[in-house]
């Protein structure tokens, strides 16, 4: 079936004098949200208040049940070499969006519009595009726009600190680190960038327990915790998982483990329909090697069975209001 979109003419470029600065100092200054890789990076994550920033261009527009949107990730792409890390990286973000984010993006011109590698030839420096949603079609994920915000508002936006947040915060400002171990540490902490490559590609690039494949849904998980661990361990590939969203939230909580064979082992506190969720598999797709087995005997010891599940109850609906009877006259 045909995706439901219709693309818009393009606009023609807008002739703007040149931008003051590049746009990954844009993100990093105006925006407060510095890109990851700035050869590759197709935008920025700022933890601290739970906001995406993208880059579209202008000539993307498509027109989606009578909105504006843009194509956020491509159904039918094969990337290879840094293309590959900058679609994993959008893909990240179109999750985080989907769970709840809010969501920007910088509006670009192209100096070849169309053209499948590109360079910016200015931007809207003023005004960001509102993501309102992400809607799937058979070809990919859009992004609806609602509407337009003003740099300088969003710029100021209050800060929701999370533990990710926090831990991130930590490591930017360590004066002990240099810039490289920085950038690899926040990335490892986001479960981006070189760890999430070597963890994926020790297993195939497929969820250690269920064996999907498709890394949208995939989880870099730490086993043992970051806050837990030295700068050495938060960046080993052994100290990690790839998991699939749903098994990534139970483990990451303590609610399942794996024993040095690989089989699951699940907390009692674990209500059944839970555990249903995971599937059948029941075993680690490989053999653990040695420094996963010491990693996850953290994992049994100091997490395993230590959260209470936290069951949303059911509200008791009040009785309906029984009118009184009238006597005919």
């Amino acid at each position: 079936m045909a995706p439901a979109t219709t693309p818009t003419k393009n606009r023609a470029p807008r002739k703007t004098a040149p931008n003051p600065m590049g746009i990954n100092e844009f993100f990093a200054e105006r925006l407060r949200a510095p890109i990851n890789n700035p050869r590759w990076s197709w935008g920025a994550y700022d933890p601290s208040t739970d906001t995406v920033f993208m880059r579209f261009w202008t000539d993307g527009e498509y027109s989606l049940n009578g909105q504006r949107a843009w194509r956020v990730t491509d159904a039918n792409s094969k990337p290879e070499g840094t293309r590959k890390s900058a679609e994993g990286e959008r893909a990240a973000h179109v999750e985080r969006i989907r769970q709840g984010a809010k969501g920007f993006a910088v509006l670009c011109v192209s100096t070849e519009p169309g053209a499948y590698k590109r360079e910016i030839e200015s931007y809207d420096e003023k005004e960001l595009l509102v993501i309102a949603k992400i809607v799937d079609q058979p070809d990919g994920a859009y992004a609806i726009v609602s509407g337009t915000a003003p740099v300088d508002s969003v710029r100021e936006r209050p800060a929701a600190w999370s533990d990710e947040a926090r831990d991130i915060e930590k490591v930017r400002r360590d004066p002990n680190l240099t810039r490289t171990e920085r950038d690899a540490l926040i990335a490892a902490r986001m479960g981006q960038g070189r760890f999430r490559e070597d963890v994926l590609d020790q297993w195939d690039r497929a969820c250690a327990l269920t064996g999907c494949a498709f890394e949208t849904m995939l989880r870099a998980s730490h086993i043992k915790p970051w806050s837990l661990s030295e700068n050495p361990e938060r960046l080993d590939p052994s100290n990690g998982l790839p998991l699939a969203a749903h098994v990534d939230a139970l483990f990451d909580r303590g609610f399942i483990t794996f024993d040095d064979d690989g089989s699951l082992r699940a907390a009692p506190e674990l209500p059944s329909e839970a555990l249903a969720m995971i599937g059948a598999e029941r075993t680690l797709r490989r053999a653990l090697t040695g420094q996963e087995k010491a990693f996850l005997a953290f994992h049994r010891d100091r997490l395993f069975g230590k959260m209470k599940p936290r069951v949303t109850r059911k509200r008791r609906r009040a009785p309906k209001a029984i009118a009184p009877e009238t006597a005919d006259d």
